[in-house]
Order: structure tokens, then sequence, then C-alpha cells
């Protein structure tokens, strides 16, 4: 829901800049248009959450909404970082190299809509028992396999994405103020490949993101996916590992993988609210232009329990078996 209210946000904005331009020859300032968009998020955010609450996205968003947020910004809470994050967004569109990837993720959306409507259909799954990418326990912060848990279920590419990080009992993801990388408990620790593969893209040079612990995202990089791998892991399924850590990555294009074979570090480059990894499988080679589909894991424990082919769910606490 909240990628169909920022897309539509965006659309009745531009509408409204419009309007007021060619109609009411009013040109807004910069901040003012900023504003108004803020403005218009947030009227159709309360729209579609009473028009479409469900028991079951209300227990997802809970889930989110009671932990606590990272850095300075989490004294306003999840609305604090919500507000934030969306005022980013807006700043991306001033960007020339994260506009055309925004192009490109919306004619991607496009092409692969039939496609990701078969893989609901069909209730398909990814054909490969995938291992965690991560040693230890990690926390499966965002995402999940339904609409109401996704990650972003209207970017059909992250539509069973997972975010993972390193929490404590209680949520928290970093010691400190939450303002330097070094603060989270994930920052740094070993990426690792979650299956036989073969590295098909690459990219190793975005710095870590900006405005850590404020919940901007990093409008002024020069790319929203940040420092990523993708590795084909069998025939139409390719797993994206993102937000890499800036000198982590020593793989090339063409090289081969082993399952459990160190690939990067968990870092934070990219649209990254905090250090975190984010891992999906998609149906296609081209980043943008995938169908997402649900990833079977194996080999793990979730909550305290011993699984082997299961799909993740936000809020979930899983470990690889020894």
């Amino acid at each position: 829901m909240q990628s169909r209210t920022v897309i539509l946000a965006i659309v009745v904005w531009l509408v409204l800049l419009s309007g007021l331009h060619f109609v009411a020859a009013v040109r807004l300032p910069g901040w003012g248009a900023i504003a108004l968009y803020v403005g218009v998020f947030l009227v159709l955010r309360v729209y579609f959450r009473r028009s479409g609450s469900s028991a079951a996205a209300e227990q997802a968003e809970q889930v989110w909404r009671d932990w606590p947020t990272s850095g300075p910004i989490g004294r306003l809470g999840q609305p604090g970082l919500r507000a934030a994050m969306t005022i980013g967004g807006l700043l991306c569109f001033f960007n020339p190299a994260q506009c055309r990837q925004l192009l490109a993720q919306a004619i991607g959306n496009y092409n692969a809509r039939g496609r990701a409507a078969k893989i609901v259909s069909e209730s398909r799954k990814t054909q490969v028992v995938y291992s965690l990418p991560f040693e230890g326990e990690w926390l499966v912060y965002h995402g999940g396999n339904r609409e109401h848990s996704s990650h972003s279920w209207e970017v059909v590419a992250q539509r069973y994405a997972h975010d993972f990080v390193v929490a404590d009992a209680r949520v928290r993801r970093h010691v400190g103020r939450g303002t330097n990388v070094e603060d989270y408990y994930c920052h740094g620790l070993p990426i690792l490949a979650a299956a036989d593969g073969k590295v098909i893209a690459v990219r190793s040079d975005c710095a870590t993101a900006r405005f850590l612990g404020y919940g901007l995202v990093d409008f002024l990089g020069g790319d929203f996916i940040g420092n990523h791998l993708l590795i084909q892991h069998a025939s139409d399924e390719y797993a994206l590992y993102a937000h890499l850590a800036p000198g982590s990555i020593a793989l090339a294009p063409g090289d081969e993988v082993k399952r459990g074979q160190p690939v990067g570090s968990c870092g934070h480059t990219g649209h990254s609210s905090e250090p975190h990894l984010h891992f999906h499988v998609q149906d296609s080679p081209q980043i943008h232009h995938g169908a997402g589909l649900p990833v079977r894991f194996g080999g793990l424990a979730v909550n305290g329990q011993a699984k082997d082919g299961v799909l993740l769910e936000v809020g979930d606490r899983v470990q690889a078996q020894p």
C-alpha cells in the first residue's frame, strides 16, 4: 500500500502543480512544491488506511509500528521516519541519475505486471531452496509474501523482498545515537551467496549513504539500490543483494559463486533508512524489469524452530542451522 500511495501521490501532485501553473498562473517555490506533495501523500495515506484496512494488514502494520525507530528521527517514531523518507523521495526527482532509474522501474513494472499476476495466480515459488545469506541470528525487519506484509507490492521486482537486520531482544539495531554506520550491529558483517550461481551484474562504486539516523533517503547518490550484486542461481531465478558496503565486493560479472561463499559486507548505500541487507529473487536478469518470486529458505531456525523450504515474514528471527 505504501508504494501505491507514493505513486498516486506523485501523479496527483503533478496534476495539481500543472493546474496551478497553467490555469491559475501560480508557480510554487521549491519548498511550496515539497509541502504540497507531503500534504497530498498524507491525505492519500489516511484515505487508503481507512478504506483498505483489514485485520491481517493491521496486524502486520502493528508489528512494525511498535518497533523502535533508529537514530534521532526515532523521537518522532514511524510517522516521522515516513515523512522524512517521503521528502527525500521527492528530492530524488532533482537527481538525473535517479530519475532515469525511476523511469526504468516504472517501465519495468508495466512490462512485468502480467508475469507478476501469473506468479500470484499459480502460487509459484522459487525452485531453489535458498540458504540464509548471512551468519548468526538476523531479523526480518521488512517484507513478506502477502500484499499486506510485502516490502513493496507495487514494485513487482521487489514484491517478495526481505530487509534483514541484526536486532537485540527489544528490536534495537544500534548503540549510541545511530548516526554512524559503526553504531549498527549488522554493518560490516559478511554477506554470503544464498546458493551456487553466476554473477550477472555488479555495482561497487557507491559511497555510504548520507543522513543516517534522520530518515532521508540518499537523494544525492548515483544509484538508489546502492552497491549490489545480481546473481543467477537457477533458470529464471536472479537474486539481488543490495545496499552492500563500499569496497566489500570483489566479484565481477561472469564469476561463479558457491553457496555460503562471502560476496560482500552489509552496508548502508543507496536508499537505505539504516544499515541492512535487501534480498529478493526475480525472474529477469534486468534489475528493474523482473517479477519477484516468493523465496523458499531452508536449513534454518525461524523463531527458534527448525524449518526447511519456508517462506519468511516480517518479524521472523532467523538463523542458519549448524
